[in-house]
């Protein structure tokens, strides 16, 4: 038996790119224009890392985080994502066939606990999660190993290799610091380094024959 920590954004759902468009639209709202470079920095990050990251590189950026989320809510007010046609097609017969092999699934995502559930109803793998964990629950976010470190603690006495199947430059470095193995699904858009994986995969079906 397996256990299998599953990233959500860019593995569960295809949502970076529209994640990186809509950062790109209000920061030009403001008149900042990054470049693509800067903006991949953002990518697999959380709303604090990004704040983080836009108060050291923008002259005159908001002085709090609470500022800066309230205006980016204002900004986007009315305008939706349609998750559903973001969603990876093959994420149920996945999380399937990994529960008929007695392989346990969790998620392990930056995202808000919310969001998290949101997608995962979506998505009706509900009944095959054993349980979620966002990083917001964590003083520290990927890529700290925090939320992986918890993952493995939930397990302790249990033998079995533990996956985190990740995508982003951050996710790989906090599984890699707890000492977890790695499921790369393979993302060449965003500049991400995911040079040290133990395996990497194009769809999520190629995970049920690596932990077969």
């Amino acid at each position: 038996m397996a256990i299998l920590a599953f990233d959500m954004d860019g593995v569960l759902m295809d949502s970076e790119p529209v994640y990186l468009k809509r950062s790109e639209q209000f920061l030009e709202s403001l008149g900042y224009h990054p470049s693509r470079v800067f903006l991949n920095k953002m990518v697999g990050s959380n709303s604090r890392m990004d704040f983080q990251l836009l108060k050291e590189n923008i002259p005159g950026f908001y002085d709090d985080i609470e500022s800066y989320q309230t205006a980016r809510r204002a900004y986007f007010a009315g305008q939706t994502i349609d998750y559903k046609e973001l969603l990876n097609k093959e994420a149920y017969i996945t999380f399937q066939k990994l529960k008929e092999n007695n392989h346990s699934l969790c998620i392990a995502s930056s995202s808000p606990r919310d969001a998290i559930e949101k997608i995962i109803a979506m998505l009706h793998v509900e009944r095959f999660i054993d349980f979620i964990i966002s990083g917001e629950e964590f003083q520290k976010s990927k890529p700290n190993p925090e939320i992986y470190q918890f993952v493995k603690s939930r397990y302790i006495g249990n033998d079995s290799q533990i996956f985190a199947v990740e995508d982003s430059t951050f996710g790989i470095q906090a599984a890699k610091a707890a000492g977890l193995k790695i499921i790369c699904k393979i993302d060449n858009r965003f500049g991400f380094e995911q040079d040290g994986a133990d395996y990497y995969i194009n769809e999520l079906s190629e995970i049920i024959d690596i932990v077969r």
